[in-house]
């Protein structure tokens, strides 16, 4: 447990939110934890009654519990369907890919559910293999390897038929780092947002924020804020400087071709 999740941890328990036992061991004997961050303490009262929500929240205060769990206790009330994905989740980088997958595998450890991660610069061949071979309950990816399999490949997108749960991890982040077209693909691709639950965590939460939210979440979802208004003018300003830098840049690659 990091620092900020320690410094994030409530009086609240998981105990407290009546999860199913094989939930309940896996935070308590295999990640042991009994207190709620506070970002868990305030998603997971909507989220397990299966609201749509969108979360301000930072790196580091246990976000990810705050999504999987809920994803988790869903699928077991409302099973996929044998060889469907239930619960998808979209990071922006193959690092916290794995890590949140990473997370998963414990927290289904007294689950018969599969998890599943896949990013760029590995073999998409193996990414098929594992999908025939058991379709993962739980599939965590990255936008671009996501993007691919659905557009080239034919395997991917029947086994989300069913999706029970969508996630929008880092969402300030996948649109910094330029994913907004294919986010929106993304969604258009998934079955109607309609007919799952949906969820974004996000640091900030500009305008391109909520313009995606209107996108990938039903109308009402709620917005549960962990930050309020500290380090959102700063991370405003970064967001200008990075968004200044690269307008610069496209300029000058105009220039030389």
């Amino acid at each position: 447990m990091s620092s900020t999740t320690k410094e994030s941890l409530t009086e609240a328990t998981f105990a407290s939110f009546n999860l199913s036992d094989g939930t309940q061991r896996a935070i308590t004997e295999v990640m042991g934890y009994t207190n709620c961050t506070s970002v868990q303490a305030e998603t997971l009262p909507a989220t397990l009654r299966g609201m749509d929500v969108v979360v301000k929240a930072k790196t580091g205060t246990g976000k990810t519990l705050a999504f999987l769990i809920p994803g988790i206790e869903r699928m077991l009330k409302e099973p996929a369907g044998r060889g469907k994905v239930a619960m998808l989740v979209i990071s922006p980088t193959r690092e916290l890919a794995a890590q949140i997958a990473e997370e998963a595998k414990q927290l289904v450890r007294h689950h018969k559910l599969g998890v599943q991660v896949m990013f760029g610069g590995t073999n998409m061949n193996k990414d098929i293999n594992d999908l025939q071979r058991r379709a993962p309950d739980v599939l965590v990816a990255t936008p671009g390897r996501l993007l691919d399999h659905l557009q080239n490949t034919e395997t991917l997108r029947p086994l989300l038929s069913n999706l029970r749960m969508l996630v929008l991890d880092e969402a300030d982040r996948l649109l910094d780092m330029g994913f907004r077209q294919e986010i929106e693909k993304l969604t258009r691709m998934l079955p109607p947002k309609d007919g799952r639950q949906n969820m974004l965590f996000s640091a900030t939460y500009p305008s391109n924020i909520r313009e995606l939210s209107k996108i990938a979440l039903r109308p009402e979802y709620q917005l549960v804020d962990t930050v309020g208004d500290e380090d959102t003018h700063a991370a405003e300003t970064v967001r200008w400087k990075i968004n200044q830098t690269n307008t610069i840049a496209q300029r000058w690659c105009s220039r030389i071709i």
